[in-house]
């Protein structure tokens, strides 16, 4: 019998020695909103210590930019007839005194020959289900979908748009867009981190040729941000910014309580269920609140849907309103414990 190459071993080979950490030539535009300035410090001067993509990332870049392609195409089919072109860029931003850089995916030009910059974002279900304004991208708990809102931010700025928008595309085929309004103090205070990125960096290298490089590099960056699992804890370069997690200081090491971390484990696998919960309950709660708007005391009802009977019944809930005043007189303060609990396991959308 024949024997069958390995494709699928063949095509992860081929995608895993594309996997290099290269540097970058300047701080970029999709990275400028991440929270930390160390980590773009890092990412110009220290590639040997960033961590390399792995294959599930390198395959998903790969279907990224399938479907970059995939949604050009369909916008210019679309819009076509409206008089609007579609023109798929990928030119560089201007060199500029911040060393910001940056491609725009494609940009709108309007009958008026203005132009608008569109980002495209390929997306999985999960993160496309939760995104509907442009709150839900500057909100977002992912850092990665926060850098979006910077990304196009920037890309504004250096076109002089007043306007910008995001097209998302669902792994599944769907589209989303999301439009957004330039903002000034937002983008200054980019400016101002991509400043004192690059006065660092600048500052770095300069010694690093002075001294033949017996330098500490770290002497040179700016602070490290409070750790945050959320942050530090996906950072590419942790390994080299935070060898050991546990032992810096703020935190406690409790590596060895295996029902707590099994506890946190299983909470984050029901997150996203719980959430959908709340989320669907509160809505229901309300649809039949206000089916029974000026209902008395003590009057019942059953809705019928598909599926389901709704039982509601009206009740009385007694309320005091207190004058700040008084109530002040009795004022006592308690320490209270607010709890962020944050995944250190790589993102994936």
């Amino acid at each position: 019998m024949q024997e069958i190459p390995k494709i699928v071993e063949a095509i992860d080979e081929m995608y895993m020695a594309k996997a290099q950490a290269y540097p970058s030539k300047s701080c970029h535009a999709s990275k400028i909103g991440h929270p930390c300035a160390r980590y773009l410090c890092y990412d110009q001067v220290a590639p040997e210590d960033k961590k390399k993509p792995n294959l599930w990332l390198m395959q998903r870049f790969e279907i990224g930019n399938v479907l970059e392609t995939v949604t050009v195409n369909d916008m210019q089919n679309a819009l076509a007839g409206q008089g609007i072109r579609v023109e798929q860029t990928n030119v560089p931003i201007p060199e500029n005194e911040w060393n910001i850089g940056g491609k725009i995916d494609c940009k709108l030009v309007m009958p008026d020959r203005s132009s608008i910059p569109v980002e495209i974002k390929s997306i999985q279900q999960f993160g496309f289900a939760k995104l509907d304004k442009v709150e839900d991208i500057l909100n977002a708990s992912a850092v990665y979908m926060r850098n979006y809102y910077g990304q196009l931010m920037t890309y504004m700025h250096f076109t002089k748009s007043p306007v910008g928008t995001f097209i998302f595309k669902e792994l599944g085929g769907a589209y989303k867009q999301i439009d957004m309004n330039y903002d000034f103090d937002f983008m200054l205070g980019l400016l101002n981190k991509a400043a004192l990125v690059k006065e660092r960096v600048d500052l770095y290298r300069e010694a690093f040729n002075e001294k033949s490089g017996d330098i500490n590099l770290d002497d040179y960056l700016p602070e490290r941000v409070k750790f945050s699992g959320n942050v530090c804890g996906k950072c590419p370069f942790l390994s080299r910014c935070c060898p050991d997690m546990a032992n810096i200081e703020g935190v406690e090491n409790l590596l060895d309580d295996l029902e707590l971390a099994e506890l946190c484990k299983t909470r984050d696998m029901l997150d996203s269920y719980a959430k959908d919960y709340k989320k669907a309950d509160d809505a229901i709660k309300a649809h039949v609140k206000a089916k029974m708007a000026g209902a008395e005391v003590g009057a019942e009802k059953t809705f019928l849907v598909d599926g389901f009977s709704l039982n509601a019944k009206a009740g009385k809930r007694i309320s005091y309103n207190i004058p700040k005043d008084v109530k002040g007189q009795y004022a006592c303060e308690a320490v209270t414990i607010r709890t962020k609990i944050e995944s250190i396991a790589p993102d994936s959308e």
